[in-house]
């Protein structure tokens, strides 16, 4: 079924894409490859709601600086910069490298928060 999803997507085929995404997270709820793939599908699709939802339930299961990463841009570009730079503070304190927290200074500094 991944075979078929990943075909899907590469035709852009979305919706069917999402929809075999979402059959396998119902198979398999701590599927975290699937919910990764299906964030992935409703980003393109312009399903923000349902993308940052994704992302979020991915989280849940695997909670990686990436994942996280990926969150904090999504909410950056839908003018969210609180939740976004609360996210990144998680990421940073689940990977604490000089390169996260190099980025969470830029990204407070332009909202005049502070660390």
């Amino acid at each position: 079924m991944e075979q078929k999803a990943t075909s899907a997507k590469e035709v852009k085929n979305y919706e069917e894409a999402a929809n075999i995404w979402r059959s396998l997270i119902e198979r398999d709820a701590k599927n975290s490859s699937a919910y990764a793939k299906l964030a992935d599908i409703l980003s393109k699709q312009g399903k923000i709601a349902e993308t940052i939802a994704a992302y979020r339930q991915l989280i849940k299961i695997k909670p990686e600086a990436s994942t996280y990463i990926q969150l904090v841009d999504i909410l950056m570009k839908q003018e969210k910069p609180e939740e976004a730079i609360a996210l990144y503070r998680q990421a940073a304190a689940k990977e604490p490298t000089d390169y996260y927290y190099s980025n969470l200074s830029q990204d407070t500094s332009s909202t005049g928060e502070s660390r």
